[in-house]
């Protein structure tokens, strides 16, 4: 297949048994204004209707659509993603979930931002709030960000150490990220948020309040949006009763830091790696309190005081 045409973008779309809603998001794309795209598609190991789906789409748009057969297996959502972040080329890339539904305007909008902003040269992200839908794209929150009490603008490094904001399906990025965050290590926790870090931690990392994603609600959701209430602060209350529950969530962050100091992709300045480390090893070297007094030296916080107290308390 033909190298895309300048100012082409790579639209990225991993699959696992997404036959329900796939042809929904397939449509989606195809009525997009922006019309210079091409699609690289891998799917996980389907079993049901998903690989006739995507063939059927490649069929509509010979030399457009091109599905990945790598024979590499299950590789998981983070694995999928970082085999199709390998196969891409074009200078603009857009990770795209198989059960969303995009808004017509979403690659224009977010390729005039990322020509306002971005500097070929430079790791580049730009993320967009969602708008969350039920199963059949009925509006649950006109907002994803308000839904789940999140604000965008906390998007440090530092911050994104414990905490990301951005989300994968609502995002693009630019060729230099891409190359900074190849390889995605083990200890990435997902594909979204690795990217999220390395543009943080080494380039540019911007965003808007439009959304331009009909993120969809399901049972199979991996991920999903989870009101931010009384029931998600209960939830978040018992877990912190159990303190070990949380601080494997802690170790994980801290894993994920460790690989990200270790990255030599990524041109990450020497004293954010220094702290990147020091938050990596902070539980063995210094005693309670002065692991606390380090993550609020570094701004090493989360939105609000309920997440910011279970961190603190955990740390």
């Amino acid at each position: 297949m033909a190298e895309p045409n300048p100012g082409a973008v790579d639209i990225l779309l991993a699959t696992y048994n997404g036959g329900r809603f796939l042809a929904e998001q397939l449509r989606s794309l195809e009525e997009q204004t922006f019309r210079n795209w091409r699609l690289i598609a891998r799917d996980d190991g389907s079993t049901d209707g998903t690989r006739a789906l995507l063939a059927e789409f490649q069929a509509r748009h010979p030399g457009t659509v091109r599905l990945l057969e790598d024979g590499a297996g299950r590789l998981g959502v983070a694995g999928n993603y970082a085999r199709l972040l390998a196969a891409s080329t074009a200078d603009l890339g857009l990770f795209c979930d198989q059960d969303d539904c995009w808004l017509p305007d979403k690659i224009e909008r977010l390729r005039a931002i990322a020509a306002q902003k971005e500097n070929p040269e430079i790791p580049f992200l730009v993320h967009s709030d969602l708008e969350v839908t039920d199963r059949n794209l009925r509006t649950v929150a006109a907002s994803f960000w308000r839904y789940q009490h999140i604000d965008p603008a906390r998007c440090a490094w530092s911050q994104l150490l414990v905490q990301n904001v951005v989300t994968g399906c609502a995002c693009l990025f630019n060729a230099a990220l891409r190359r900074a965050a190849l390889p995605l290590p083990p200890e990435a926790i997902m594909h979204d948020w690795w990217l999220a870090l390395v543009a943080a931690s080494s380039g540019n990392l911007v965003w808007t309040r439009e959304p331009t994603v009909r993120y969809r609600q399901h049972d199979a959701n991996d991920t999903g949006a989870k009101r931010w209430g009384p029931g998600h602060w209960l939830h978040h209350a018992r877990g912190a009763l159990t303190r070990e529950t949380y601080r494997e969530k802690l170790r994980a962050y801290q894993r994920q830091a460790a690989a990200l100091a270790r990255h030599e992709a990524a041109p990450i300045p020497p004293p954010v790696r220094a702290t990147l480390a020091e938050f990596a090893g902070l539980e063995k070297s210094r005693p309670y309190f002065s692991r606390v007094r380090f993550l609020r030296r570094h701004r090493i916080v989360k939105t609000g005081m309920l997440r910011n107290l279970l961190l603190f308390w955990n740390a």
